[in-house]
């Protein structure tokens, strides 16, 4: 029996483990954008957007129609020398929108459930560019850790070297003492990456739901293409913070008209009877046309704060084109001095940089080269290698800045204007 239960166990765990390598497999077969729609499929943020835009289309369907007519009924008892008796009395009255204000009700409705949309629009593209960046930022980290990590073996087998001389000449000390002082420093470095990994890492599998034990293959820059830095007001006239705006504008302007239409009087149409159950059973039929006069909205107090919030809204419109305008051409200078560097550190070299390094620690195992040129070359191949992902990290948040803020999804490459 205890053998039984222990085959069981052992089967079971055996299932899991498979199970989770499956789930693993599967997890880190995914490509980068089936990892940005995951994030954008799972945020809580964009969810509760959608309903809101939901919401406010709801809304401006329900502006347009008419007010409920309003039904009365009563009941009275009637006394008089011909006995007593009861009088039924029933109207139906409705108001009637003459002024077309439902159907401006409606248009400024409408422009909300736009500016609800816009927003969805600015959150989702918000996270989109956000985790694109984060991809790209943790690959650069998982490479440079990599790279630090030959570092420390290749350090490692130096010291390992020096170590094994039998005598030492002062200037043999100061070349371990170089050699330890490196590998401190590396290891300080290569801490920092550790963490720094580790916490995009946790970021993105919150995001997405999914492991992310190593990092995606991205696709980096070789030949960068950045955008203009001119340029032009008309260029920010798909920014999504634009058209946001504009449409709380048009909305505002909606609802001054919708002010202005309720000071206008307006009529309610009735129609009743009544009938009363006794002697001759007396019974009347009405229509009746009311006229509804707005005396609080001829105080103006609705009208003054509507024509202000107007005014606010357009010169809203005017800010936040100008504020466009101003961050994409920081960011269009920011992409191209990031190009110049991807120009000057080109990944390509890292190959050729550590092809030297492998020759150079061979012929200081043969003291053919000394220590202090093997660590400056160490030291400058490891610049531009950091230098390298440093100038793509920044290239690509650059672009990224720009192609949100006019309304794009990510793209690693802009075509130049």
């Amino acid at each position: 029996m205890r053998l039984f239960r222990r085959t069981a166990v052992s089967f079971a765990l055996f299932l899991s483990v498979v199970a989770s390598s499956d789930l693993h497999a599967a997890e880190a077969s995914k490509s980068p954008a089936e990892i940005v729609q995951l994030a954008l499929e799972r945020s809580p943020r964009l969810a509760v957007l959608r309903h809101e835009a939901s919401a406010a289309q709801a809304r401006a369907g329900a502006a347009g129609l008419w007010d409920d007519p309003q039904l009365s009924m009563g009941r009275s008892r009637k006394d008089s020398p011909e006995g007593r008796g009861q009088v039924w009395e029933l109207s139906l009255s409705q108001r009637l929108p003459i002024w077309g204000q439902k159907a401006t009700e409606r248009q400024a409705q409408t422009f909300k459930a736009s500016m609800a949309t816009w927003q969805e629009k600015i959150v989702a593209l918000d996270i989109e560019h956000g985790v694109w960046l984060d991809l790209y930022r943790l690959a650069s980290l998982s490479n440079l850790k990599q790279h630090s990590d030959e570092r420390r073996r290749r350090l490692g087998d130096i010291r390992k070297h020096l170590a094994g001389r039998p005598f030492a000449s002062p200037s043999q000390l100061v070349d371990k003492s170089l050699v330890e002082l490196r590998l401190r420093d590396l290891e300080s470095e290569f801490s920092k990456i550790e963490l720094e990994e580790a916490s995009l890492r946790k970021g993105l599998e919150r995001l997405t739901g999914i492991s992310l034990a190593q990092a995606p293959t991205m696709n980096w820059i070789e030949r960068p293409a950045p955008p203009s830095a001119t340029i032009d007001v008309s260029a920010v006239s798909s920014s999504p913070l634009v058209l946001r705006q504009e449409s709380a504008a048009a909305a505002a302007e909606k609802e001054l008209s919708v002010m202005g239409k309720e000071r206008l009087p307006e009529p309610t149409l009735g129609i009743g009877g009544s009938d009363e159950s006794q002697g001759s059973r007396e019974k009347t039929r009405g229509v009746s046309l009311g006229i509804g006069l707005p005396i609080a909205a001829w105080t103006g107090w609705r009208v003054s704060a509507a024509r202000e919030s107007l005014a606010a809204e357009r010169a809203g419109v005017d800010a936040e084109k100008l504020d466009s305008v101003l961050v994409l051409e920081r960011a269009a200078l920011r992409a191209r001095e990031a190009a110049r560097r991807i120009e000057l550190y080109p990944l390509t070299l890292a190959a050729d940089l550590d092809a030297q390094l492998e020759k150079a620690e061979e012929s200081l195992h043969k003291s053919l080269v000394g220590v202090l040129p093997f660590l400056e070359l160490e030291d400058r191949a490891h610049e531009h290698i950091r230098s390298s992902y440093q100038a793509q990290t920044d290239y690509l948040e650059a672009l990224s800045d720009y192609q949100r803020l006019s309304g794009k999804p990510f793209a690693a490459q802009e075509p130049s204007r």
